[in-house]
C-alpha cells in the first residue's frame, strides 16, 4: 500500500506519541503508525520513515500549526526524538476555522438528506461531536434522492459493510423467492445498489463463482469459523466485477456486441444517461428516423428490462440470438394482453 493512504490515521498515531512525552523517535512513531493502520485496515501495512519525516513537517507547518520540537538523548547525542513543547497541545482540540466550518456544514446537510438509511447512522453522532451548534444542521432543501424508506434488507448494511471492511466471513439464512429458506457461508466483497436493492457481492459455498444475494432476502447474519474468508484477488476490484453486463445478474454467457436502433427523437436521452459504459453512438444521417447505438456486454436479465423501457423507440438490430430473444419477450407480452 502506498504510504500517502489515509495520512490522517497516521498524523494521529504521531500526535498520540508526542502528547505522551515519552521519547519517541522516527522508529518509534513509524511502529505506531504500521499499528494504527493495519487496525484500521485490517491487513499489515508499513509506512517508510521518509513517509513519517514527512508526516512531522506537515503537522508543523500546515494549518494545524503543532508545536514539535527535536531534542536528543542525554547519553547519546546520536539519537533524536520528538515532542510536543506545549504539553496542552493536541491536534485533537484543533477547533475548525469558519470557512470550514461552513463547508463541512454543507457537507452533513447533504449527507443527511439521506437520513433514515442504516449507513449513514453515525452522521448524527459526528455532528455532535464535531460543531457547536448541531441543532442547526438540518437536512438540505436543496437535493432530493430517489428513496425507498421502506426497503427490505436495510438493517443489514452496517453488518455487512463491517465484514467487508474485517474481512470476516459469514453464515447467512437466506430466503430466495420461490425456494426453501437456506444457509449461506459467505466471503462478503462489496455492498451495491441498483434500481432500490441492496446486494451483496461474495463467494457462497452454493457456487464455485461469484454471486450477488439480495438483502431483502436475508433473514440473519452471523460470523461464522466453519469456513474461511477466501480473500479477493489482490490484482482485481471487485467493483470490475459488474464491467461486463447491466445490474447485478451475472450469466454464464458471452459478451456480445449488440447493435441498437433507437429514434432521433429519443437519442438524446440515451446520449446523456448511457445505457452501458461501452456505448458507442452511431449517427446515421441518411436515416430519417433511426440513429446507431453499439453495447458490447452480457445480455442479462436487466438488460431486456432496460430495452423494454424504450418500449417502440428502440428496436434491436443483432445479434440474431438477442435480437430473437427480444422478439420473444414482445411476442408474449402481446399474448398477455389478447387474454
Amino acid at each position: 500500500m502506498s504510504d500517502s493512504k489515509k495520512p490522517q490515521v497516521r498524523y494521529l498515531a504521531i500526535d498520540s506519541c508526542l502528547k505522551n512525552k515519552r521519547n519517541c523517535g522516527t522508529n518509534d512513531l513509524k511502529k505506531a503508525c504500521d499499528k494504527a493502520l493495519s487496525d484500521y485496515l485490517s491487513e499489515e501495512v508499513e509506512v517508510s520513515i521518509r513517509q513519517i519525516q514527512i508526516d512531522l513537517k506537515y503537522l508543523q507547518y500546515s494549518n494545524y500549526a503543532a508545536p514539535i520540537e527535536e531534542y536528543f538523548d542525554s547519553f547519546d547525542k546520536r539519537k533524536k526524538y520528538y515532542r510536543y513543547s506545549d504539553s496542552d497541545y493536541s491536534i485533537r482540540k484543533q477547533t475548525l476555522k469558519p470557512d470550514d466550518r461552513d463547508a463541512l456544514n454543507e457537507a452533513l446537510q447533504t449527507l443527511l438528506a439521506f437520513e433514515g438509511r442504516p449507513e449513514v447512522e453515525w452522521i448524527h453522532e459526528l455532528i455532535g461531536r464535531i460543531l457547536p451548534d448541531p441543532e442547526k444542521v438540518m437536512p438540505s432543501t436543496a437535493i432530493l434522492y430517489e428513496e425507498n424508506p421502506d426497503q427490505v434488507g436495510r438493517q443489514h448494511i452496517h453488518p455487512l459493510f463491517q465484514a467487508i471492511r474485517k474481512k470476516t466471513p459469514l453464515q447467512i439464512t437466506y430466503l430466495a423467492f420461490g425456494k426453501p429458506e437456506d444457509d449461506h457461508f459467505i466471503s462478503p466483497y462489496l455492498l451495491k445498489e441498483y434500481n432500490n436493492r441492496w446486494y451483496i457481492l461474495c463467494k457462497t459455498n452454493h457456487f464455485d463463482h461469484l454471486t450477488c444475494l439480495a438483502l431483502d432476502r436475508i433473514k440473519q447474519i452471523e460470523p461464522t469459523s466453519k469456513y474461511p474468508f477466501i480473500p479477493y484477488p489482490e490484482d482485481e476490484d471487485p467493483k470490475e466485477f459488474f464491467f461486463n453486463f447491466l445490474g447485478v445478474t451475472w450469466e454464464k454467457r458471452p459478451v456480445e456486441n449488440v447493435t441498437l436502433f433507437i429514434k432521433k427523437t429519443r437519442i438524446l436521452y440515451v446520449l446523456t444517461k448511457r445505457i452501458h459504459h461501452t456505448q458507442q453512438h452511431n449517427p446515421l444521417p441518411e436515416n430519417p428516423e433511426w440513429d446507431e447505438i453499439t453495447l458490447k456486454l452480457i445480455p442479462n436479465k436487466e438488460f431486456y428490462s432496460q430495452m423494454l423501457f424504450f418500449g417502440d423507440d428502440l428496436k434491436i438490430i443483432s445479434p440474431d440470438s438477442v435480437r430473437d430473444q427480444m422478439k420473444s419477450i414482445v411476442a408474449n407480452m402481446f399474448e398477455n394482453y389478447l387474454q
